[in-house]
């Protein structure tokens, strides 16, 4: 069974919502749910919000958080390509 991100059906489809819930904070950074717990407890992502009873994380800051991790790609191969004149 496929786990398909919720989705708020007034938005238009090209706006995402900025809150997400648990499963859809983890699918849309690419992880289990016990995986995203894991990076969540060690500190790794951002702790959950609370607006009135409901836990979200921001997407923002989830994007803010994985676009300053550092690359660890040491694979070269494309480098000849990529540094063509």
């Amino acid at each position: 069974m496929s786990m398909a991100p919720t989705r708020i059906r007034h938005l238009h489809p090209n706006i995402q919502p900025r809150c997400l819930r648990r499963a859809a904070a983890a699918e849309y950074v690419g992880v289990s749910v016990n995986t995203f717990d894991s990076l969540v407890k060690g500190g790794f992502l951002p702790g959950a919000r609370r607006l009135g009873n409901i836990l979200v994380w921001d997407r923002v800051e989830l994007d803010a958080v994985i676009g300053n991790e550092q690359s660890t790609v040491t694979d070269t191969s494309w480098a000849d390509i990529d540094n063509a004149p």
